[in-house]
């Protein structure tokens, strides 16, 4: 398909006062400029932050599937609360995708060399057959490879390399990870065994801690199984972790993490404030939307914070950050490789019976977006 002959197609969401419209939308691309290359897009994942754009506070639940032009979209009614809500992003027509990969197939006179090749791109807008964008947001891989398997390119390998980069910036030596048998989760096992540092992951059942054990996880502790906060302190003691990343949020698992740490730490003699180690938990994610519940058991030296891959990368500054991205692109089909339940077309971003069910998949459950297909395959 040649982007110059019929228009650019992509996903789109805008909220009106009253309702927020998830549709497919036809768009003039325009030439590459300057320092651009026109992308022809195979493989983009579906973040849980990519459906947090799509749909917001907005329930799919309640969408009202609708013609128009030959095309299906959703409408999904808005209460007040809602609209309130994403007050902020009203009438603007978003396309979502933050991340993905593809074949160059048209660049400005400089960078016609990458014509053919494939490159992960970071840049928004990747639900779409075609996406100009500044090479400064792509990163080449090697010839010959598939798009599929770098379309995560970004968004869990430099979380991953974010938090080892946090914990040794702020002279932690070991880790506790939530949520963690996620594809992230897993990621961050593998660059945790291979750079030599202690991980304690945990998950929510039986089969999530099989799964990680199979990939060589030391530590893996079932949040649900009776004693785990014993554990997680005899473990916390073991390691000598005291920094945590908690994709959770709500709740009391932080709290939990942090008492564990204040536990292991006290000193055998007395002392009014406790151990003096500094604890630290970063909340990153928000499977929980409940507040976080922090109890009077953590001491006085601890923290809970937020943390977001994008800040972090600015802060470490680009020679750092480029030095991270090229460990990705080496370690692509191991360390960072990512596993997908299926692949689905762009068509299939409006049917919400498939919208429902990617909502909720279970923890490492993971669909790509193939914008060239018009229907799901295994």
């Amino acid at each position: 398909m040649d982007y110059r002959q019929s228009p650019n197609l992509s996903l789109r969401t805008k909220v009106s006062s009253d309702r927020l419209e998830v549709s497919l939308e036809e768009d003039d691309l325009g030439e590459p400029q300057n320092d651009e290359i026109v992308v022809r897009v195979e493989a983009s994942p579906v973040n849980p932050s990519d459906l947090g754009l799509i749909f917001g506070a907005a329930d799919p639940r309640r969408a009202i599937v609708k013609e128009a032009g030959g095309r299906r979209r959703l409408v999904i009614p808005l209460d007040e609360r809602q609209a309130g809500a994403m007050a902020a992003r009203r009438d603007l027509s978003l396309c979502p995708g933050l991340e993905g990969a593809g074949t160059v197939v048209d660049a400005s006179k400089r960078h016609e060399a990458l014509i053919g090749r494939t490159v992960a791109i970071f840049g928004g807008g990747m639900y779409s057959r075609f996406r100009r964008i500044s090479v400064d947001d792509c990163l080449l891989y090697p010839e010959g490879t598939a798009p599929a398997s770098c379309a995560s390119s970004f968004v869990n390998p430099l979380t991953v390399l974010g938090f080892l980069e946090t914990m040794r910036d702020e002279g932690h030596k070991a880790l506790v990870h939530t949520a963690a048998a996620s594809n992230l989760g897993q990621m961050l096992v593998k660059v945790c065994l291979a750079d030599g540092i202690d991980l304690i992951s945990i998950v929510r059942s039986p089969e999530q801690a099989r799964l990680l054990e199979a990939i060589g996880a030391k530590h893996v502790l079932n949040s649900k199984d009776e004693g785990f906060r014993g554990r997680l302190k005899d473990l916390v003691r073991e390691t000598g972790a005291t920094l945590g990343f908690d994709a959770i949020g709500g709740g009391p698992l932080a709290c939990d993490i942090l008492t564990a740490m204040e536990r292991a730490f006290t000193p055998k003699t007395f002392s009014m404030y406790g151990s003096v180690v500094n604890k630290q938990v970063y909340v990153y994610g928000m499977l929980d939307s409940k507040t976080i519940e922090i109890r009077r058991t953590v001491g006085a030296a601890w923290g809970v914070g937020g943390w977001l891959m994008m800040n972090r990368m600015a802060a470490l500054g680009s020679a750092r950050v480029d030095k991270l991205k090229q460990r990705v692109v080496r370690e692509i089909d191991t360390s960072f490789r990512s596993n997908f339940n299926a692949t689905i077309g762009l068509e299939d971003m409006v049917d919400p019976e498939l919208v429902i069910k990617m909502i909720g998949l279970e923890t490492g459950a993971k669909y790509l977006l193939d914008p060239s297909l018009n229907g799901p395959r295994p």
